[in-house]
């Protein structure tokens, strides 16, 4: 119960940090201006009437299930991931190593010299197009740490020609981790990581607030009679639920959004 509650308070915090700053003031307007008047609505009838509740919920469901209809459209259908799996930044890189033309190798990022090579895709960067690594835990929370490449760790443990190369294989993938809280990898290039941003971290994220938008619009009536004890701050309660649900649902969509243009503005700089 308590990691929930630190999680619904730490998340319109870390989504406000990791969102542009001016889609984050769109967040912030489009709450105010939406959640305002229902807000108002609601006080003026002294809660006689139901309609200012059920419209803050008609607004959070729509929003957070557009972001849902985004990322299930963008998961099976019109999969922006397939191009990143094969590491596009890298194989002009694999064509000219292959080709032994290791003086002519230069940062897919930066066109500068290679100095660092990326544990993830093998790709060699400049310093410029390499991401240093983020502090998963950030601020000691541990909520949303995960391993990003499950599937290149199956594929190396299904190896077994080269046992050397196959623990290189899982170490790598194993340790390309992620946090979708705060949006934060370990060490990678640059391609590695626009991909795990825009594909898992910002999509993970966008869900958890289409959930938490969800259960914020539900819960006044889930939990009528616990709020009935409460009197006249009751209102109060439902109110501050009806606009943090909004809040979420905008949230989760503008998230979603910001993933896919990201994603798309990364291809065509590769």
């Amino acid at each position: 119960m308590f990691v929930c509650l630190a999680v619904l308070a730490v998340i319109p915090v870390s989504t406000l940090v990791i969102l542009p700053p001016r889609l984050s003031a769109l967040v912030l307007l489009a709450t105010a201006g939406s959640s305002g008047p229902i807000v108002a609505a609601y006080f003026s009838t002294k809660g006689a009437s139901t309609a200012p509740e059920l419209l803050a919920a008609a607004v959070t469901l729509a929003a957070g299930g557009a972001a849902m209809a985004l990322a299930i459209y963008l998961s099976l259908w019109h999969r922006l991931e397939d191009n990143f799996d094969a590491w596009p930044w890298a194989v002009e890189q694999q064509r000219r190593l292959a080709a032994k033309a290791v003086s002519a190798l230069a940062c897919p990022f930066t066109g500068r010299d290679p100095k660092l090579r990326c544990p993830s895709c093998g790709c060699l960067a400049a310093e410029g197009g390499f991401h240093g690594g983020d502090a998963l835990r950030a601020v000691g929370f541990i909520v949303g740490e995960s391993v990003l490449a499950w599937p290149r760790a199956a594929k190396a443990l299904e190896q077994v020609v080269d046992v050397v190369a196959a623990r290189r294989d899982l170490d790598a993938a194993l340790d390309l981790r992620g946090n979708f809280m705060w949006c934060a990898l370990t060490a990678c290039c640059a391609g590695c990581a626009a991909w795990q941003r825009t594909c898992a971290l910002l999509p993970r994220l966008a869900a958890v607030l289409a959930a938490g938008a969800a259960v914020a619009a539900c819960a006044p009536w889930a939990f009528a009679r616990s709020l009935a004890v409460l009197g006249r701050f009751a209102g109060i309660v439902r109110m501050a639920a009806a606009a943090l649900g909004i809040f979420y649902a905008l949230a989760a969509l503008a998230v979603q959004l910001h993933a896919a243009a990201a994603a798309a503005a990364g291809l065509n700089q590769r």
